[in-house]
């Protein structure tokens, strides 16, 4: 009798051992491969010399790898808003060029220095984050942060779609603009049309960097 109960207790610490694997998996994102990474070998076991970490791995250093695939597509995904932006910096510019940038008669507004727009954007946007929003929204869901890191991370993805279609729009405009007055073909004339009008997307811009930046920051933590 004594046997069979320390047989049944045994498996019932087996049991509970499993379902606690199977709760951790779940936990960290079902990673379930790599337990061969674990498994000592004969001949590393034979071996007096230091293990070859190149075959043979702890279970820390694997926990490790796993995190680390697990925020690839994360990591990835952050190269959407990097592409967007891109053209800020390049394309933007060139239509800053053939806009009438006149603030006065004698004065003309550079073209590359309207990326200071995105920059003052994103500076007033972290302030009224951390003294508004974040308070606003933690009132709701309970999270120290207001909202969590893939929270921010969609947000920063919508506005930024908002600001690529007001690119977009602004593009459609200066070349319906151009076409009204025949300067299509003049890539060095002075289409009749606000740089004000590159604000909007500038601005736009500058939100998502808020949400995105704060994101990759808490990530790095």
């Amino acid at each position: 009798m004594e046997m069979e109960l320390m047989k049944n207790m045994d498996n019932d610490g087996e049991v509970e051992e499993r379902k606690d694997d199977k709760k951790q998996q779940r936990q960290r994102g079902g990673i379930k491969t790599m337990p061969f990474i674990l498994v000592v070998t004969d001949a590393d076991a034979t071996e007096s010399n230091p293990p070859n970490l190149w075959r043979l791995a702890t279970a820390h250093r694997v926990e490790e790898l796993k995190s680390i695939i697990r925020m690839l597509p994360i990591w990835a995904a952050g190269i959407l808003l990097v592409t967007s932006s891109s053209h800020q910096h390049s394309f933007t510019i060139q239509q800053a060029r053939t806009m009438d940038r006149h603030l006065s008669h004698c004065f003309r507004i550079p073209p590359a220095s309207l990326s200071i727009i995105s920059v003052v954007t994103m500076l007033i946007g972290l302030v009224l984050y951390e003294r508004l929003f974040v308070p606003f929204a933690r009132r709701f869901t309970g999270n120290p942060s207001g909202i969590t890191c893939l929270q921010r991370m969609g947000i920063g993805f919508m506005v930024n779609i908002l600001a690529t279609i007001a690119a977009s729009s602004v593009e459609i405009k200066r070349k319906a603009v151009a076409s009204n007055h025949n300067l299509l073909d003049k890539p060095t004339a002075i289409i009749p049309i606000s740089v004000f009008w590159l604000v909007p997307q500038f601005s736009l811009h500058g939100i998502p960097e808020v949400f995105m930046y704060r994101w990759a920051l808490g990530i790095s933590l």
